[in-house]
């Protein structure tokens, strides 16, 4: 009855082999998506950094702009 017992739960296609076949896979599955994730976020990251390059270069003409146009007027105000 024990050795029933142990091997329907730890032989070769017992409940535990079974639940650790069930968890590695849970496992790969995670890492998977993890790696998948990485794979996004680096692509996002890539994506905001030019996104910021453009804008902050916008607003460097846009600066020299203010400073153009505040000097015009500080001309027409003479």
């Amino acid at each position: 009855m024990v050795d029933g017992y142990v091997s329907t739960t730890v032989g070769k296609e017992g409940a535990f082999v079974a639940r650790t076949k069930g968890l590695n896979t849970t496992l790969d599955n995670i890492d998977k998506r993890r790696k998948d994730l990485d794979t996004r976020m680096k692509s996002v990251e890539e994506r905001y950094k030019k996104q910021f390059i453009a804008l902050d270069s916008l607003m460097g003409k846009l600066q020299q702009s203010n400073t153009s146009l505040q000097q015009q007027l500080a001309q027409l105000n003479r």
